[in-house]
């Protein structure tokens, strides 16, 4: 972090299945330290559970843009134990949730990941700070995202679908 002090984005994807629930602690302590990060990206992403993706996003002190494609929780999969959280995780993380302009989420049936960390976005400081909102093409259930935020969207992209579910 400190060879790159103006550093504004990460973009992480399909880095590898385990990546997130293995981090090592100088990993986790480095993210925190770029603290002129506002846009991060996640794809291709394996987390334990939505805690432990809270920690990673609330950790960026100053984020305002984030990105989430292909997440999914392996609570059931891994004991909680294979994950590292971050240094002073606090289990209610309500207090430190992002105030966010810009999210893209791609929501899926096969996991309710994403639908989980719209939900928690949904109901902190981003319900009233998103200006932007964008549902990329190949996602499959966007009521789910549209319904955690509204009052302050200006921007709206998402794909046009008919009543069978088809894109237009």
């Amino acid at each position: 972090p400190h060879a790159f002090p103006k550093l504004k984005a990460i973009r992480l994807i399909y880095v590898g299945r385990l990546f997130y629930m293995r981090m090592s602690l100088s990993f986790l302590t480095a993210i925190t330290r770029l603290t002129a990060l506002t846009e991060l990206t996640l794809c291709g992403a394996t987390f334990v559970n939505l805690g432990h993706i809270q920690s990673l996003i609330c950790s960026l002190a100053r984020l305002s843009r984030l990105s989430l494609s292909n997440i999914e929780f392996a609570q059931d999969m891994f004991p909680t134990s294979t994950y590292t959280p971050l240094p002073g995780h606090i289990p209610a993380v309500a207090a430190i949730r992002p105030k966010l302009a810009h999210l893209s989420i791609a929501p899926t049936n096969s996991t309710m990941a994403s639908a989980e960390v719209a939900r928690w976005l949904g109901s902190g400081p981003s319900r009233d700070s998103l200006t932007t909102l964008v549902i990329p093409h190949l996602s499959e259930a966007p009521q789910v995202v549209l319904d955690c935020f509204g009052s302050s969207v200006e921007h709206l992209r998402m794909p046009l679908r008919d009543l069978d579910g088809r894109s237009l």
